[in-house]
């Protein structure tokens, strides 16, 4: 089934390698409130974005977005997050 729909999140990548293989990854979501969510949360704590611009634009003002290797994502949302 296609969504004819786009809607973005914004992830942060950060960290080389699995954890369970000795790595240091540890890739994060943009939330609701203008952070990256750590630990556990709900799909419905995720920001959904109606354009590519606006989900880069918050990510790259996130509160708490990490300095030193970190990627910013920008990908299509899959729609079991609507």
């Amino acid at each position: 089934m296609t969504n004819t729909t786009e809607r973005w999140i914004c992830l942060e990548f950060y960290g080389k390698g699995d954890r369970f293989f000795g790595g240091d990854a540890d890739d994060r979501v943009l939330g609701k409130a203008g952070a990256f969510l750590t630990g556990c949360y709900s799909m419905a704590d995720r920001a959904i974005f109606q354009t590519k611009a606006a989900a880069e634009a918050a990510g790259s003002v996130a509160t708490n977005a990490r300095k030193g290797g970190k990627l910013l994502a920008i990908v299509p949302a899959p729609s079991a997050y609507e």
